[in-house]
């Protein structure tokens, strides 16, 4: 699709679609790279990278040990 480079070895992919754009997300552990992909052509619109590490990056979860409740809490 477009320019996006993609390892499936060593990165994860993550695509978001609607019926007129594509986010299409990659990461390394390292670095995040995000792509703005056309529907109708496949055509890359934009893109941006980001160093990201596993430290700085919050968590969801939805249950706790502490109680019962099933709700969306960050970690």
């Amino acid at each position: 699709v477009g320019r996006v480079q993609f390892d499936p070895e060593r990165e994860s992919m993550t695509i978001i679609a609607t019926l007129m754009h594509w986010t299409v997300g990659v990461e390394n552990g390292r670095t995040e790279r995000l792509y703005a992909i056309a529907a109708d052509d496949l055509s890359e619109l934009d893109s941006m990278s980001r160093s990201v590490g596993a430290d700085h990056m919050p968590g969801l979860t939805f249950t706790s040990a502490d109680d019962r409740y099933v709700k969306p809490r960050l970690r």
